[in-house]
């Protein structure tokens, strides 16, 4: 990098930025050099102290790291370098490759795995590189020193990259200090990454934050808002080369973001559920294929894609994928809110020029083409986009993220509002995890809430979403009520064919209907349970996971969500419940053990539950726990004949 020789030359450079007059300070006076290669940031901005956020965002914190490498590495290491003794505790790191064909995709090679020390519940280093970034804590070292964590490979590894990813709630601060360091198989340092140290900070902002502010101002300018965009740009440049911070500068910079922000908000950009409505896009001669990524969460279920090519109707289906070519790398690198890839490709006649028409498949498929990017290809290799909804995103992420630059953990009511828009508008899995980021700020999340609100309803075919304990989430008010009790009532059945189970509604599903005659509007799951023996020898989670591999042998996809749950999320038919397993105690014939308030599991007395009894719903006769009214208010307290939308936040 080419630096300025002497600070009395940068602090000569950074008085005549000042001396500007304001609407001459041009993002182009932050760099020595620009090439469609490279960018180099002047060394001496105090991006430390005046872009907080860069260095540690709490929002930025729930998205994987991309750090490019492109070298030939034999080790790499993480490690705190923080004054004081702390915790080194994270949830996955990857190893991007590239394959023979130019795909990249997740190294899954010999290695070896070591750290510093480790706790008691989470002792294998090796965690860290299981799973993917859904991961929740998976290594966790005890306090200590500039704890560290290690990768070994056996043979020197061709890395493209890596990916971090931090644990996502407020406790992933203390990663803040983290130097990611890659070695050659001689020793030598070929790499280091942080954002704590000053030079790495610029080295950092080179390579992503400088594009980052460009890439909003430039899309402001593109979009004909030039006044604004340049007023963004200038405020930028003096909040970061005046010679003491000006807080004026830093409230009208916000005051302009927000601006832009609501500026270029859109609707939701979904796709519709029939032809008629569908998205049609003509392709031009010579094209042998399209394909659509759709970014979505990953999903038990393949999503499908509805395509009528030249009046001829299909049907894709797919599952997400981590093998991808560069420009979808690219992407998911530099849009850290993009979900799981999902990749639907199909061939067309290049002969002619082909007419399409593109709607989703169904309910479990409808939200998932809110982010999506539509292309077509002569070879299959080089691909041309033809539709896009990534562009917008891309720079309504750009705004928040400078906004969180400039405030860093101290959030204002106008970024909690843009952020709920945003997340709600493109359908944000991410969300989940953003209600826990307000503690110690819980004033603004009301604020947040009603931009989820508002971003919601701006969708044209898909149903709206709300916020509830599992984030971002599609309300049973928004789904007919006949249609969920049928479903109910044939997995109901399904399981006293099956297992000789009685199953019988509980939790939020029982409370909706025993209290108020159907589903709680703001519900967003539907709850059954079944009482069962715990078989000698296994502890509660072992049974639990027991009774999973044989309810998917008889046909039903399952999963326990968290690592200490007791329940199931069942994939059943076309629509997914969860089963939630009361296991009778041998010892305590009068109790059972149980998920109750907060999602702790503890005692409670059985008679509440045997003999069960029954409630007509929908036409069809559902058990219920006996004492229905008595486990209501052991769960929900005396309080549970009340509505109260907000009990679960």
């Amino acid at each position: 990098m080419q630096t300025l020789k002497k600070w009395a030359k940068k602090t000569a450079l950074l008085s005549r930025w000042t001396d500007r007059p304001a609407n001459g300070k041009r993002l182009a006076s932050l760099i020595n050099q620009e090439n469609s290669q490279q960018i180099n940031v002047v060394e001496g901005l105090p991006l430390i102290s005046r872009l907080p956020g860069f260095v540690y965002g709490p929002l930025r914190n729930i998205g994987p790291y991309y750090i490019r490498v492109q070298k030939a590495v034999s080790s790499i290491k993480i490690e705190l370098i923080n004054e004081a003794p702390e915790i080194l505790n994270f949830n996955f790191f990857g190893v991007w490759v590239k394959t023979a064909d130019g795909q990249l995709v997740r190294y899954d090679g010999p290695s070896k795995c070591e750290m510093s020390s480790v706790s008691d519940v989470l002792p294998e280093p090796e965690a860290a590189i299981k799973g993917d970034e859904r991961n929740t804590v998976s290594v966790h070292s005890r306090r200590e020193l500039k704890p560290w964590w290690q990768i070994t490979f056996p043979e020197p590894v061709e890395v493209e990259s890596i990916e971090f990813c931090n644990r996502k709630d407020t406790w992933g601060i203390r990663s803040r200090g983290m130097v990611v360091s890659a070695y050659a198989d001689n020793g030598k340092r070929l790499l280091r990454y942080s954002r704590v140290i000053s030079k790495d900070a610029t080295q950092a902002f080179s390579e992503s934050g400088y594009r980052k502010i460009k890439g909003l101002i430039d899309h402001l300018l593109s979009n004909g808002h030039e006044a604004l965009g340049n007023s963004i740009e200038s405020l930028f440049v003096e909040w970061l080369t005046a010679k003491e911070s000006k807080v004026d500068v830093q409230s009208q910079l916000l005051a302009e973001l927000v601006k832009a922000d609501e500026l270029i908000s859109a609707n939701t950009p979904d796709l519709a559920g029939s032809k008629e409505d569908g998205l049609k896009l003509t392709v031009p001669k010579g094209n042998r294929f399209f394909r659509v990524v759709a970014f979505a969460q990953k999903s038990s279920r393949p999503f499908e894609l509805c395509v009528e090519c030249n009046g001829q109707q299909s049907s894709l289906q797919t599952n997400a994928t981590t093998r991808f070519d560069e420009g979808i790398f690219k992407l998911k690198s530099e849009n850290w809110m993009l979900q799981g890839v999902h990749i639907f490709q199909s061939e067309l006649s290049p002969e002619k020029v082909n007419e399409l028409t593109f709607w989703h498949g169904g309910y479990y498929s409808a939200s998932a083409f809110v982010q999506r990017l539509i292309q077509t290809s002569e070879d299959g290799k080089n691909w041309v986009t033809l539709d896009s909804t990534l562009e917008n995103m891309q720079a309504r992420l750009n705004i928040i993220e400078v906004m969180e630059w400039l405030l860093g953990k101290q959030w204002t009511a106008p970024f909690s509002d843009r952020l709920g828009h945003f997340m709600a508008t493109y359908r944000i899995s991410h969300a989940r995890a953003v209600k826990a980021l307000f503690n110690g700020q819980r004033n603004l999340l009301p604020v947040f809430f009603e931009g989820i609100e508002n971003g919601a309803q701006s969708a044209s075919f898909i149903p709206r979403v709300t916020y509830a304990r599992h984030g971002l989430v599609v309300p049973l008010q928004e789904i007919d009520s006949a249609f969920l009790a049928s479903r109910m009532k044939r997995f109901c059945d399904f399981i006293k064919a099956q297992f000789g189970l009685d199953a019988f509604l509980c939790y939020g599903t029982l409370l909706g209907i025993y209290r108020d005659g159907d589903f709680l509007p703001h519900d967003d799951d539907v709850d059954l349970a079944v009482v069962v023996d715990l078989p000698e020898g296994l502890d509660y989670r072992q049974a639990s996971e027991q009774w999973l591999i044989e309810f998917e042998k008889a046909g039903v996809k399952c999963r326990l969500p968290t690592p200490s749950s007791l329940n199931m999320h069942c994939y059943f038919e076309d629509f997914d419940m969860d089963l939630f397993f009361i296991y009778r105690i041998a010892d305590k014939p009068k109790k059972v053990w149980t998920h109750m308030e907060g999602y702790k599991t503890r005692e409670v007395n059985r008679a509440l539950f045997e003999p069960l009894t029954t409630l007509e719903f929908k036409g069809s006769t559902f058990n219920i726990p006996g004492k229905v009214e008595g486990f209501l208010k052991d769960r929900y307290g005396p309080g549970w004949v009340t509505p109260d939308p907000t009990f679960e936040l």
